[in-house]
């Protein structure tokens, strides 16, 4: 009597196959979203509003820049940014259990669940500050005032270095500057647990691509006829042509490789099973 087919081998081929679907359609409904951009995309000026311009789908390029200075106002640490991140570290044990269970200590963000550690390894449950961020009541680009969602979206991409730290630090506490932190540590090098350490993360100014819908002096998201958000910052200046040419080929790749990975768990799933067939004709035989 011959062997009915692993469940486990079906499942694998059914992934597949959805996955396959998926990633073909991916591709499809990319291309159709990059045409309806393409066919709905006013390229604007960004020194200059134009009220014919206002609900329509815009894409406007220019240079982002902070107009005052932002602070921390309980270390006193300031900078010119457009947004500013302070940034809390507490020293604490962690578990390792990649190949025997060892404890670690680490510099960590969040705080680490503790409770299944023994009772050497304990973690205090709060760190005694929080990570905080602070924004530019308005920031522009050219004559367009940038929504909260689209500063959100701009990525953190300066640390503030150890000169940076001695220049903008207020000197507000009893705590100490090393290197780009600030600590309670007397040792930050071997520190206790639950000491911390704070660094400060920044926004330069720089170029900047929207695409979205105007709105007056602002941007809301634009929808598609099917219902599709565009509602984008994007570092660096493009152009309509630059940004549809991207969207295509980002999401065709992904629609690509969704395709081959649906293929090699149809193959996987259909090899397995064809192996197992093989494997009981010979042992019946």
């Amino acid at each position: 009597m011959q062997k009915k087919p692993s469940i486990l081998n079906i499942i694998v081929i059914i992934i597949g196959l959805i996955v396959f679907v998926y990633g073909l359609t991916q591709k499809s409904e990319s291309t159709v979203l990059a045409d309806e951009i393409n066919e709905a995309v006013v390229e604007a000026q960004v020194d200059k509003l134009e009220p014919k311009n206002d609900g329509k789908l815009v894409i406007v390029s220019g240079d982002i820049f902070a107009s005052d200075t932002l602070t921390d106002e309980y270390f006193k640490v300031s900078h010119k940014t457009i947004k500013l991140k302070r940034v809390v570290e507490m020293y604490q044990w962690t578990q390792d259990c990649s190949t025997e269970c060892v404890y670690l200590k680490v510099w960590s963000e969040p705080v680490i669940n503790s409770s299944k550690f023994d009772d050497a390894h304990k973690n205090p449950d709060t760190k005694q500050y929080s990570s905080e961020e602070y924004f530019q009541k308005k920031t522009y680009l050219g004559e367009y005032r940038l929504s909260d969602k689209l500063v959100n979206d701009l990525h953190y991409d300066t640390i503030m270095g150890p000169d940076e730290m001695l220049e903008n630090y207020g000197n507000s506490s009893n705590y100490s500057v090393v290197g780009e932190y600030i600590t309670n540590s007397a040792n930050i090098d071997n520190a206790n647990i639950g000491d911390f350490r704070i660094h400060y993360e920044y926004v330069k100014d720089k170029a900047v691509t929207v695409i979205a819908k105007q709105s007056g002096d602002s941007f809301e998201p634009f929808y598609t006829e099917k219902k599709r958000e565009i509602y984008d910052i994007i570092e660096g200046q493009q152009s309509a042509a630059d940004y549809v040419a991207s969207m295509k080929k980002n999401n065709s790749l992904f629609g690509i490789i969704l395709v081959v990975v649906g293929l090699l768990f149809i193959v996987f799933g259909a090899g397995a099973i064809i192996f197992d067939v093989l494997k009981e004709r010979k042992q019946q035989k």
